[in-house]
């Protein structure tokens, strides 16, 4: 029922959220492709490569955290949600939602706001295992920052 009488406004948040992104993935491909000879869907290509990097290196990395860092981690799932769907039900998602699709949505979002912030190379020079360190680093100084 909350989703139903609320179907309209996530609908538009979820569609708000898909432009936000595009542009962010334009903005980068075009800022990428100054740096690479090639087409733009090899460009296209190179970016969905650093970012399924991350995003496995961070996966993999959220097996081993302490659940305060988890916690700390959360506000990337909840932004990941649409305003009105998050402040509906945010508060039961342990119980809703299964911890394997909020370890992934966590990492996807950190390896995706990395990666279109700062571009692909960067992603590529860390060393591999390494780089699931720097983007949590990353985001803890971020939040530091924005304090």
């Amino acid at each position: 029922d909350e989703f139903y009488d609320n179907k309209e406004a996530i609908v538009g948040e979820v569609l708000d959220k898909l432009r936000s992104l595009a542009h962010m993935e334009a903005e980068l491909l075009f800022r990428e492709f100054d740096n690479y000879q090639g087409s733009l869907p090899f460009v296209s290509q190179i970016i969905s490569n650093s970012i399924n990097s991350a995003t496995d290196a961070l996966t993999e990395a959220l097996d081993t955290v302490t659940y305060d860092e988890k916690e700390k981690l959360l506000p990337l799932f909840r932004d990941h949600l649409p305003a009105t769907l998050a402040n509906l039900s945010f508060d039961r998602h342990v119980e809703r939602v299964p911890e394997q699709y909020i370890k992934n949505a966590i990492a996807s979002c950190l390896a995706s706001k990395m990666v279109y912030k700062e571009g692909t190379k960067f992603i590529d020079s860390q060393p591999k295992d390494k780089l699931a360190k720097v983007a949590l680093k990353y985001i803890e100084k971020e939040n530091e920052i924005a304090k």
